[in-house]
């Protein structure tokens, strides 16, 4: 689901790379690994465990120093000046290995403690969950900022009543902060909350396909190819 939002396609696109000029180095994966947070090098790194002869061991030293730089000196570090990383990132894509350490990658950083919190409150359904990892993946998920799936958690309260009404309550408050963010970009991807809230409203909390993801045009079949 959360990939039909970020990429209007439920195939996942592992060999995506490129450096998107915002001062953060590469954005690669189909989960959206960055360079400068840390992700993409968690990816690197798990599939160095079985491949000592890495095709990124050329690049692993400046990926690591990038990965720890402040925003005051982001630039120093970056790989986006590294001739070939992109293309090595997409070579690697072609090997199983290196697409099961995108995955394990998401759960570290993304699906795990999204889980973890919506255990913390209450929250057990198929929908529930995919709610909370989709925010976790939109908002993160590791500060009290005000945007992030645990502001939410704190804006939407102790679960009162059933988890349906808890969860249309999360998803509302979660709207109003996207719509109200104060840049012109961040806004308009509310509309996945929608998508979200059609899905709670018509009681499929069971993800029982078809999930049809109507704003974004796309029905989740559940007959997908994994890989």
């Amino acid at each position: 689901i959360t990939n039909v939002f970020e990429t209007q396609d439920t195939k996942l696109d592992y060999s995506f790379c490129k450096n998107l000029k915002d001062g953060k180095g590469f954005t690669c994966g189909f989960a959206g690994f960055s360079t400068a947070t840390g992700t993409a090098l968690s990816v690197i790194t798990d599939y160095r465990k079985d491949h000592l002869r890495s095709p990124f061991g050329k690049y692993f030293i400046s990926l690591l120093r990038f990965s720890n730089q402040t925003d005051c000196n982001l630039v120093k570090g970056d790989p986006s000046n590294f001739d070939g990383f992109g293309e090595t990132w997409r070579r690697a894509s072609c090997q199983a290995s290196f697409r099961k350490s995108q995955h394990r990658a998401v759960d570290i950083h993304f699906f795990e403690p999204a889980i973890k919190l919506a255990n913390e409150v209450g929250v057990q359904s198929y929908l529930g969950k995919a709610i909370f990892y989709d925010t976790a993946f939109q908002h993160g998920y590791q500060t009290d900022d005000g945007f992030s799936l645990r502001s939410i958690i704190r804006l939407a309260g102790p679960m009162i009543g059933s988890e349906v009404d808890y969860l249309d309550r999360f998803l509302r408050i979660r709207r109003r902060i996207l719509c109200c963010y104060p840049d012109l970009a961040i806004p308009l991807l509310a509309d996945r909350v929608e998508d979200f809230q059609r899905l709670l409203k018509a009681g499929n909390t069971r993800l029982s396909p078809p999930i049809q993801l109507e704003t974004h045009q796309v029905t989740i079949t559940g007959q997908e190819p994994e890989d």
